[in-house]
This record gives structure tokens, sequence and C-alpha cells, in this order.
């Protein structure tokens, strides 16, 4: 239902790239965190800010210190917050603090329900170009793929939105457009009923 879901008001006062999914190993955090360390690196960068938001076990706890500690040997843990709270409200308020989200999957996915919440929040998306995520943005707009799926290639794709702010606004209301065009509750039901009628005429 995007009526439950209002883009900001303007975008961030600094450079944001956020995270949202499960804080663990095989989701392809790491990558984000080694992207993130590289665009550091960038002069004009250097307010820019991480935020990971979402759940995660006592089996994830390692993991997440290891990356802190990494974080801090870049010299960059003050410029990232790892956040818990992950309910729908505290997504959609997260996802209004973003200039970009990404969640750079290592294995195809067949869903990804944080890039349609990301857009459907007028948040431009980076996404690998592998599973659902070409289909997706091919639909709505509103995001950017890259392959290799590396952290070096996921910050070069990413860098030009932080730099851009303008860019990536206008990139993530062409998402929301999408969404309302290709993914609204009202649009899925409708597509239901044609189908259904479709086949119940055949039967």
């Amino acid at each position: 239902d995007l009526d439950e879901y209002a883009p900001a008001d303007d975008y961030p006062p600094v450079p944001t790239v956020g995270y949202l999914s499960r804080m663990c190993p095989n989701r392809g955090l790491e990558t984000l965190v080694d992207a993130f360390i590289l665009l550091k690196r960038n002069s004009r960068l250097v307010s820019a800010k991480l935020r990971i938001c979402g759940g995660k076990s006592g089996a994830d706890e390692p993991f997440l210190e290891r990356l802190a500690a990494k974080l801090a040997a870049a010299g960059v843990r003050g410029d990232v917050e790892f956040l818990e709270a992950f309910d729908r409200s505290s997504r959609c308020e997260f996802l209004k603090s973003l200039s970009v989200l990404s969640v750079p999957e290592p294995q195809p996915v067949a869903y990804g329900l944080y890039v349609l919440e990301a857009l459907a929040m007028g948040v431009p998306v980076v996404e690998p170009a592998i599973g659902s995520f070409p289909e997706t943005i091919a639909l709505t707009g509103g995001g950017m793929l890259y392959e290799p799926n590396t952290a070096q290639k996921l910050a070069e794709t990413i860098e030009p939105l932080l730099l851009d702010p303008q860019a990536a606004r206008r990139l993530g209301a062409e998402g929301r457009a999408g969404m309302l065009k290709a993914f609204s509750i009202e649009r899925t039901a409708a597509e239901m009923i044609r189908i259904y009628e479709q086949v119940s005429r055949k039967s």
C-alpha cells in the first residue's frame, strides 16, 4: 500500500548510504562496508555516512564485531551506525535519512522487498545485476545496476549519486513513479483479476 510510504521532503544534509536487511554474513553487508571505506577516500565524501538497519541473531555478533573492527582500522567507525529497530515505521524513518540504498546480495534473489520499499520512499537503489534486480529496476526505474559484484565496482556506482544529491533525488522520484505504475496494491489487484478472468474463460 503505497499510501503508507511518504518520501522525505528533501535529500539528507550529508551523503548517506543505507543497508536494509538482516545484518549477517550472507547478504552482502561486508561488500557494502568495503565499498564505503573506498568511498571515504574521496575528499569530497569526508562527511559521508553509512547506516545499517536490520535484524540479527546472536550468531551474527562475531561478524558484526569484525566489521566494526575493520571500520575502526580504516578510521571511519564514527561514520557508521548499526540500527536494530526493524518495524515498518522505523524502516520508513530510516529510509528517509538515505541518499541511496544498497543490499549487494552475493547470490541471486527472487524478491527484494527492501528495493521496493526504498523506491516507494523515493530513495534510489544500487544493486548487483543478478536475480530479480534487473527486472525490478527495468519496471520501475529508480536504480542502478553494476557488475561484477565487487566492492570497487559498487563504490564506483554509488559515488556519483552521493556527489550529486539532486540527480539522486530525481532518480528516486523516478523509482517512486515506477512503483505507483507497476507495484501498487491497486495495480496488483487489477492484474490478478485480469489473470483470473483469463483462466476462468479458458476453463
